[in-house]
């Protein structure tokens, strides 16, 4: 314990004294000394030259060894792999990606992971690996599996087995929603909330509630999954066989077939006439473009999204009441899908948790979704709470 208190006041600061680390941990000068000459041995920090002189003689910085460690970090999507090597400090050191064609399967995804963590091993052979973080684009299925899409099954169980087989005695396998709330914790905008959470949009909805020191999991990986919420009665089919589901209208594939719905009901739009008439053309990222550009079809859709996103967003601030919610993927905090869920917020919110949570656009989005899944090594290794080391 001693050692990760240290360690994560390392990683908080940059550069910090061993007796700053005293005075911020309440160990004693002789037990930081020790473990940061273990830590050293390990290659996770070094001395870095002299720091500020407060009074005496100028004190050794400790910082973190940014040569002699690494950590694998990989995202898996239905559509492709990409992977990354990063240090504590979140510096990537390297990165890829790998498009999947053809067979799809659980066991060929797994077989092109392990490929590129023996890669990634051999390329940085010199270097301690602290891990391997795996996030995937997926849904939990039981206590041990994940479902990718509607038919790819990842059970987690074997996918340790196999890489932990190459090598790799820390594996951490979760789903994108909680490696992108742990980067955010390390990272990004939630490094001093103590509860927050965080919503992804994409093809699946995904959502992550971090409280303390950790993701909070539930009995069945189910605490924070808000995507099969009903929220409309529009007869849209999800693939948990529901109809009105939050993910199934208000996901990237639920705001196209809502648009595609519309057009059926007679509506008309310039984003069809320019597809000239091509239907399976059409993407939600166009819908938004062309609801930006102001037609009605689209400009409908986006405000209906943003009402819904809204309205689930207010029972999760209603029922746990967290300080910071981070909304990632298909959203612009200055969009028009902004002022829509602003509106259901305000209408159905208590407003004495509304008024004090931080409601905004995630940070860790414009970098490799791989570095979220290596965050969940990093915070394997900094796992106490960051409460205090302001």
């Amino acid at each position: 314990m001693n050692r990760l208190t240290i360690l994560q006041i390392i990683q908080k600061f940059g550069e910090i004294s061993k007796s700053e680390i005293a005075r911020y941990s309440g160990l004693s000068p002789a037990t930081v000394s020790n473990f940061s000459e273990a830590l050293i041995a390990d290659g996770l920090i070094n001395e870095k030259g002299i720091g500020e002189s407060t009074g005496g003689r100028r004190p050794t910085v400790l910082t973190l060894d940014e040569q002699r460690h690494f950590m694998i970090g990989i995202f898996v999507s239905k559509y492709g792999i990409s992977s990354c090597g990063m240090t504590l400090s979140g510096t990537v050191i390297e990165e890829d990606d790998l498009s999947l064609f053809g067979d799809r399967s659980g066991s060929r995804i797994l077989d092109n992971v392990c490929r590129i963590v023996q890669g990634m091993m051999k390329s940085f052979s010199e270097r301690l690996c602290l891990g391997v973080g795996i996030a995937v684009e997926a849904e939990p299925y039981g206590q041990d599996s994940f479902l990718m899409g509607s038919n790819v099954l990842i059970r987690k169980q074997e996918w340790l087995d196999r890489i932990r087989g190459l090598g790799c005695s820390s594996v951490i396998i979760e789903m994108k929603s909680s490696a992108t709330a742990i980067s955010e914790k390390l990272y990004g905008k939630a490094k001093d909330a103590f509860s927050f959470f965080v919503l992804d949009i994409g093809e699946q909805i995904t959502s992550a509630y971090y409280y303390q020191d950790g993701i909070v999991k539930g009995f069945n990986q189910g605490a924070g999954n808000i995507a099969h919420v009903r929220v409309s009665n529009r007869a849209i089919k999800c693939k948990c066989g529901k109809t009105g589901c939050f993910n199934a209208v208000a996901s990237t594939l639920g705001i196209e077939e809502r648009f595609l719905i519309k057009l059926k009901e007679g509506n008309t739009s310039s984003l069809v006439e320019d597809l000239k008439g091509d239907l399976t053309a059409v993407t939600a990222k166009q819908i938004y473009d062309y609801a930006v550009l102001g037609d009605r079809l689209s400009l409908s859709v986006i405000r209906e999204t943003g009402g819904y996103i809204g309205t689930v967003l207010s029972y999760v601030i209603n029922a746990i009441n967290p300080e910071v919610v981070l909304i990632t993927g298909m959203y612009n905090a200055n969009s028009i899908m902004n002022r829509e869920i602003n509106k259901s917020l305000n209408k159905l919110s208590a407003h004495r948790n509304l008024n004090r949570v931080y409601i905004g656009e995630g940070g860790m989005y414009r970098y490799t979704p791989a570095l979220g899944a290596a965050a969940l090594v990093a915070h394997e290794n900094l796992r106490l709470s960051f409460r205090g080391l302001q």
